[in-house]
């Protein structure tokens, strides 16, 4: 609010995710998406979308390991067992 120059917070995301559910994240994405189209990418990050969308995470498949080369990120929905969105990135 300018007026009095204060700021009010409404709303703080953290969007990481514990280190132990990477593996099952990977898996169930390997398992919904056409198989060659992860061929050669391993998974270099995640992150986990806020309500509405809970229950549904981005992964970023890259070769090499490196976030900046050319991949393919993924829209997993954990509900549903199913990849809902994919993107390919920096192609």
């Amino acid at each position: 609010v300018p007026a009095s120059e204060t700021v009010e917070l409404q709303r703080a995301e953290l969007r990481g995710l514990p280190a132990s559910l990477l593996a099952e994240l990977e898996a169930l994405a390997r398992e919904a998406i056409a198989e060659d189209a992860l061929t050669g990418l391993r998974l270099v990050s995640a992150r986990w979308l806020p309500p509405p969308d809970d229950g549904q995470f981005v992964l970023s498949f890259r070769p090499g390991g490196e976030e900046s080369a050319c991949g393919l990120d993924v829209t997993l929905d954990t509900r549903r067992a199913e990849v809902t969105e994919q993107r390919t990135v920096n192609c």
